[in-house]
């Protein structure tokens, strides 16, 4: 039901439209910013990853957000709840077909980059940072769009942690874990360092893929424990 109110209402698009917008400023901020004149695939691969990191938080939480609130907005939370629908299962089943869509669009344009470039080396090791980064940005802000039915207060408050959470890291390593993603940490250096090196030994998957998995618990938990704002933000 979910994936056919997905399609119904072009949810898809918006994710379309983010994710090949992050490829493009990925080319078009090396050539303007830096006047970089013949941009290496490697290059690109760390421009988009700059821009799905440094920009994400702030393009995909639309997305993410407006998605989970709808719902909220017209008023069908009562209809979820009288079908046997949970705060933990609708918010489950709206997460899932955004994730989809992003990730499939993330696993194509990454593919259409190779093509262009005629090198698919690092096709699944890019996918999968791309794809780690953006998973921990959705997860951030589908906790705001569950929690407040306002879709502008939602958003500027997950504005406002994603902020918060890069002056605490960039002030002491501590913090690092709060902007694991950011281009602050040691995660993007030693991308950076695998990029210029083709050394697998700075290539952090796994543990961005425990990141991401303990961040769900997390948001899962909250989601649990909030439960009730679930029917509060419906009527």
């Amino acid at each position: 039901m979910e994936l056919q109110r997905n399609i119904n209402s072009k949810n898809y698009l918006f994710c379309l439209i983010t994710v090949i917008s992050c490829f493009v400023f990925g080319y078009i901020l090396p050539i303007s910013i830096d006047h970089v004149e013949s941009l290496t695939l490697y290059d690109y691969f760390n421009s988009v990853y700059t821009v799905i990191t440094q920009f994400g938080p702030l393009v995909f939480s639309i997305v993410i957000i407006y998605v989970i609130n709808t719902d909220y907005r017209e008023k069908n939370i009562l209809f979820y709840s009288s079908i046997g629908y949970g705060p933990l299962k609708h918010f489950l089943f709206k997460l899932i077909p955004v994730c989809l869509n992003l990730s499939f669009t993330l696993l194509l344009t990454t593919g259409v980059t190779c093509i262009l470039y005629k090198d698919f080396s690092n096709y699944w090791i890019m996918f999968a940072y791309y794809e780690c980064a953006l998973l921990s940005e959705i997860l951030i802000a589908s906790v705001f769009a569950f929690l407040f039915k306002n879709i502008l207060m939602a958003f500027c408050l997950n504005l406002v942690v994603w902020i918060g959470q890069i002056i605490l890291s960039t002030s002491s390593k501590v913090f690092s874990i709060l902007a694991y993603y950011d281009a602050s940490n040691h995660l993007y250096d030693d991308l950076q360092k695998y990029l210029s090196s083709g050394n697998r030994a700075f290539v952090h998957i796994t543990q961005s893929l425990i990141y991401d998995f303990v961040l769900f618990l997390i948001v899962v938990m909250i989601i649990i424990v909030f439960r009730k704002r679930w029917i509060k933000n419906g009527v």
